[in-house]
């Protein structure tokens, strides 16, 4: 399915179980609420012209990330993290974060912490 005919079927509240999403921003609160169990994020989805077209719960298990890992490789890397994490465990409602249907990437559920940034 191409992402215009995904997109459109969203706006229809078609959902295929294999449509994926490309984050293009929010991956540490995609990976923290992956960490903490959550099984759906709060997503505003683009389409090719870069305009929000849906704003909706995706599940995470379709997430890829554009990052192989997430650097917390200094002491600022790793408390930003810890603070996306520890808001997510609180039970803070996180930003929606941006995405657009997509192939590419790593399942989040795939992306480590670095801890030596590579």
């Amino acid at each position: 399915m191409g992402a215009i005919a995904a997109i459109q079927n969203l706006g229809n509240g078609a959902k295929t179980a294999e449509q994926t999403f490309e984050i293009m921003d929010g991956v540490l609160r995609s990976k923290a609420a992956d960490l903490v169990g959550h099984s759906t994020i709060p997503a505003q989805i683009l389409n090719v012209e870069g305009k929000v077209v849906s704003t909706q719960q995706i599940p995470i298990s379709q997430l890829l990330s554009p990052k192989a890992s997430i650097n917390v490789s200094s002491g600022a890397k790793m408390d930003r993290f810890m603070e996306t994490l520890k808001q997510t465990k609180a039970g803070s409602a996180p930003p929606p974060i941006t995405v657009t249907p997509g192939a590419n990437g790593t399942s989040i559920s795939n992306v480590p912490l670095d801890p030596v940034g590579h």
